[in-house]
């Protein structure tokens, strides 16, 4: 139950004066200068959840007469406010959502709305019927001031600007003079400069921008600017904010010098564009709480709180990706600017961090570098300073060579040669020491005397070896003749196995008879197969030839079905007849038969309407019947003929299938060639003939397979025995008696074997001999070359020892020329020699050199390490000024974040945003918002609209465009409420993409409240055509303070 007193009492606060109509209908009107602008009706009484309740006829009963009093635009300001109690008894929550749902898309008459009684007192204060309802925040500080003054501060200012990252990295760290830091006065410093600013009357665009309308534009309370897309309307309203600002941010915050534009305003003041940027950031001080102590960057205020961003506006409500909704909701309450050098900031820091690091790195590398050419220097000094051998002592040394070129006075160019003679001969008498001789002191007599005895050897020797090599000549002829003869005594044997057989002399062709046998059984077999089960006894006494015969039968048959078709013609045509007999006599039946007793004088047929004489149609019908039985008989012998001459059909085609199947077995069987001339008898004759000739032919061959099972149980076979006989000699092939041809075999077999043995014995012989001359070689070979040979190997062992032993003899001697060698003198103790003398000298030269090379390497190396400290120090400059870019920059985004700067935006602004929203949006389908971690645990956006049918939080991707731009709409107007220095100016460009998305007149209403109550002077622009019927429906209560401009 709804207590309609109470209410009445709110009403009254909100409105003043209230009109009850009924005991619960109260009215209440909102004037403007004593002039109705809004009719509020209020029901308590709950009707609306009586069934079949009548809204049409509820509204023509008590709202009709005041909406058809009045006329235009005022009609677009009716609104019926139905209120409930959830106490009320069978109160349902779904079915008070089902009906709200219904009242509220009834759009007859008045906008309405269906709210129950305890959120009454929140829908009058979102619906700012009074202005002492709306919470005003306090003006938040502008955090992209702060960051801009600790950018200028750090000698970072060119980050905000539109110069190139690298640059600004680049410029910072080769800057040679530290930051200037200014110091930006108090806000009450820069407020005794300023003034405060009424509302405009008029706009002068005398010259701005190429395509912008031109004159004089008077500006009302409201002011409509219409007209299609590029004609200038843009332009217009950043002649305001130039005016206003002295510059505009979509012209990059730069001054405009050919602009000539006038801002009037209602007190007789006007303001145009100038160059004093003092008088600005006094502006930007007084309006919304913001110093700095340079430059003019009101433009940016101005813009997030008179001038709605309708580009981030659109982001937010059309975004789908959550990152980038977060970053509209950010654009659109801290402001643009915050957004642009938040991305800088990040950006050029990643930089910063690059190159600090890459300095680092650079840092380290020069010190490892100072660090080695620091060492290299302290070498080269030790180098130049140390001491080396004498060169007293170097002749020393060449005197225990036995030097030949010994000078009295040896100097640098002098040694070098020596060296290089001295390095020689010792490659030469290593080359000597290393030839394969073996002897035990290696000197030249000791070589001449290994050679000398080598060469009385090697004649002898080789003797044995010519010999050895006759010897195994023969017997390797033995072995030959031997395999020859073993070969003829093995096939000798294998012949004479088989010629011991009493069968062999029927092996040959054995298996060509048999196959010739068993392709004569398979052929005629297959044609007498095809008559296995056939009787053809019937032929044996007809004269006449098979073809004859067979077209005969043929004949026959065709004529015997010629004769059973016309039979089945007959019985098919008799049994027509008889069916039709059949039906007549039923008829007679029926009719005829009573017609003939009732009428026997019926000179009419009943059957066919023929006219006949008494007693004839008694004489018909008798036919009739007697008819019917001669056609039954008539059938019954055509059957019977039917059936008879079938037999003798098929006995005809029988005959006919016989003679020629016998026909094609004779020709397969090639009996004739031919069997046109055959009789049926003969053909008989022979096809009895062929079967008997097969039963002889399988016992053939029977006899053969014996033979051949025989031969091959023996291990004989056919080819092996003719390539055996071929290999006998024709001698013994010729002989004419089988037991002589044995007797031959035997005799040469056994001289065979006898030639074998005697072969093998002589092999053996030679053997030996060659055995016992290799064992003294090799007892020899192991004296010489410490190692067994074969002769051969034996021999050359020896030439190549000889070889060597002259080549080491001729190496020595070409030593002689430099050293003075004895015969019996030590190669290797003179080597030792020599290669100490080798590194005295190498070692002295090498000293010198190094001497040398270390006093030019040393004034070269202090340059490079005094130009390499010169760079340390740079590079720590550098990475100074990188620290000190880094520390303010992370500064800014850690301890003064946006973040941060949000929390303290949300905080404060919630209310009068949740405030704005819930008077925007429509349908109110939610009914409050949350910025905290309760809609950040969900992963989705920092922020989320709770719905007030279920409770649940609904996070901005997934709730509709229409209520996103109602949000980025509460944003503005809460900002703007705040600024309450501010200009009391709204430029409204396009606000809402498409007039579909939200319900415009409820966002109307909340500027028509801003303009009644709030003072606010609104300059509004669009190129949708019912936008802007709507917003004049909505304003034509204003008359004249409504100014309508179309570019």
């Amino acid at each position: 139950m709804v207590e309609t007193k109470q209410i009445l009492t709110n009403l009254e606060k909100s409105f003043g004066e209230v009109k009850t109509l009924n005991g619960s209908l109260l009215r209440c009107i909102q004037s403007y200068k004593q002039k109705p602008i809004a009719y509020y009706y209020f029901d308590t009484s709950e009707l609306f959840f009586t069934p079949g309740f009548d809204l049409t006829g509820y509204q023509e009963q008590f709202i009709a007469n005041d909406y058809y009093r009045t006329s235009g635009w005022i009609q677009w300001n009716f609104y019926l406010v139905f209120i409930y109690s959830q106490n009320t008894e069978g109160f349902s929550a779904s079915k008070a959502a089902s009906l709200r749902e219904i009242i509220e898309k009834n759009k007859e008459y008045t906008r309405k709305y269906v709210i129950p009684v305890d959120q009454l007192d929140g829908w009058i204060d979102t619906s700012s019927i009074a202005r002492t309802r709306i919470s005003v925040p306090r003006l938040t500080a502008n955090v992209a001031a702060r960051w801009i003054e600790k950018l200028d501060n750090a000698g970072l200012s060119a980050i905000n600007s539109k110069t190139g990252r690298d640059a600004v990295v680049r410029k910072y760290i080769e800057a040679s003079t530290p930051p200037m830091v200014y110091m930006a006065p108090t806000i009450n410093e820069l407020r005794n400069s300023s003034n405060a600013m009424g509302r405009m009357d008029s706009l002068e665009l005398l010259e701005y921008r190429q395509n912008i309308i031109k004159g004089t534009f008077s500006l009302g309370a409201v002011t409509l600017l219409t007209g299609a897309n590029g004609t200038g309307k843009t332009s217009f309203l950043e002649a305001i904010e130039l005016c206003i600002c002295g510059r505009t941010l979509r012209n990059g915050n730069r001054p405009d010098e050919t602009a000539d534009v006038v801002a009037r305003f209602a007190d007789g003041t006007s303001l145009k564009p100038h160059s004093d940027n003092a008088l600005y950031r006094a502006r930007d001080a007084e309006w919304y709480n913001t110093s700095y102590p340079k430059d003019n960057r009101l433009c940016h205020n101005f813009a997030r709180y008179n001038y709605f961003d309708t580009d981030a506006a659109y982001r937010l409500a059309y975004d789908q990706d959550n990152a980038d909704i977060e970053q509209a909701f950010s654009r659109l309450a801290l402001g643009e600017e915050v957004d642009f050098l938040e991305k800088r900031i990040r950006n050029i820091l990643v930089l910063f961090q690059r190159e600090e690091t890459r300095t680092r790195e650079d840092i380290q590398e020069l010190q490892g570098r100072l660090k080695e050419m620091n060492l290299e220097q302290s070498r080269l000094k030790s180098l130049s300073s140390a001491e080396s051998v004498s060169i007293k002592h170097i002749i020393e040394t060449l005197v225990d060579l036995h030097w030949r070129h010994l000078a009295s006075e040896v100097n640098e160019p002098q040694l070098e040669d020596t060296l290089m003679l001295i390095t020689k001969c010792i490659a030469t008498l290593k080359e000597a020491s290393m030839m394969e001789i073996s002897v035990k002191r290696f000197s030249i007599s000791a070589l001449q005397d290994e050679v000398n005895r080598i060469e009385g050897i090697l004649p002898g020797l080789n003797t044995i070896i010519k010999d050895l090599t006759d010897y195994q000549v023969k017997i390797n002829t033995f072995k030959h003749e031997i395999r020859a003869k073993t070969e003829e005594a093995n096939w000798l044997r294998a012949i004479l196995r088989y010629l011991q057989d009493s069968r062999i002399a029927e092996l040959p062709g054995l298996s060509a008879r048999i196959s010739t046998i068993e392709e004569t059984i398979l052929s005629n077999s297959e044609a007498v197969a095809i008559a296995r089960d056939a009787d053809y006894s019937w032929m044996r006494e007809i004269g006449v030839s098979l073809p004859d015969y067979s077209d005969a039968k043929w004949k026959e048959a065709q004529e015997i079905r010629v004769a059973i078709q016309d039979y089945k013609s007959k019985a098919d045509e008799a049994s027509q007849k008889l069916s039709h007999v059949a039906a007549l006599k039923a008829r007679i039946a029926g009719d005829a038969e009573e017609l003939l007793q009732i009428q026997p004088d019926l000179a009419i047929c009943p059957i066919c309407g023929t006219i006949h004489v008494p007693g004839a149609i008694q004489e018909k019908l008798h036919a009739q019947a007697m008819h019917s039985s001669n056609e039954e008989f008539e059938i019954k012998q055509a059957n019977a003929r039917i059936a008879q001459l079938e037999i003798n059909a098929n006995k005809a085609e029988r005959e006919m299938a016989d003679v020629q199947t016998l026909s094609s077995i004779l020709l397969k069987c090639n009996v004739f060639s031919t069997a046109n001339g055959i009789s049926c008898k003969d053909g008989i004759a022979a096809f009895e003939s062929i079967k008997g000739k097969i039963k002889v032919l399988e016992k053939q061959l029977g006899q053969l397979r014996t033979l051949q099972s025989y031969m091959s149980d023996k291990g004989f076979t056919e080819d092996e025995y003719v390539q055996l006989m071929a290999k006998l000699p024709l001698e013994i092939r010729s002989l004419s008696s089988h037991g002589e041809r044995l007797s031959a075999i035997s005799t040469v077999l056994c001289n065979h074997e006898n030639a074998i043995g005697h072969l093998r014995n002589q092999c053996k012989e030679l053997d030996a001999t060659i055995e016992k001359a290799g064992n003294e070689i090799s007892i020899l070979s192991r004296q010489l070359v410490n190692r067994e040979l074969s002769p051969q190997e034996f021999y050359n062992a020896l030439q190549k020892k000889t070889g060597n032993a002259r080549t080491a003899i001729n190496k020595i001697e070409n030593v002689r020329q430099h050293i003075t060698i004895e015969d019996n003198a030590d190669i290797f103790a003179l080597l030792v020699v020599a290669q100490r003398v080798q590194e005295t000298i190498s070692t002295y030269l090498n000293h010198r050199h190094q001497s040398s090379v270390a006093a030019e390497n040393i004034k070269p190396l202090i340059a490079r390490i005094d130009s390499d400290n010169k760079l340390m120090l740079k590079h720590k400059k550098n990475l100074s000024r990188c620290e000190a870019a880094v520390e303010c920059l992370s500064e800014i985004l850690s301890v003064d974040s946006s973040e941060k700067a949000m929390a303290e935006f949300t905080a404060i602004y919630r209310a009068a945003i949740l405030h704005a929203f819930l008077r925007i949006q429509t349908p109110r389908e939610f009914d409050d918002i949350d910025f905290g971690a309760s809609a950040r645990n969900r992963n989705r956006t920092s922020f989320a609209l709770k719905r007030k049918s279920d409770g649940r939080w609904a996070s901005l991707s997934e709730v509709s465009t229409g209520q996103r731009s109602a949000l980025a709409l509460a944003i503005f107007l809460a900002l703007n409420l705040s600024a309450e220095t501010a200009p009391p100016i709204l430029l409204l460009d396009d606000p809402i993409a498409h007039a579909d998305d939200l319900n415009l007149l409820s966002f109307f209403d909340y500027l028509r409240a801003l303009v009644v109550q709030g003072s606010r002077q609104v300059v509004f622009a669009t190129a949708d055509e019912k936008m802007a019927y709507l917003f004049k429906s909505k304003f034509s209560f204003l008359e004249q303070d409504l100014v309508i401009h179309e570019t």
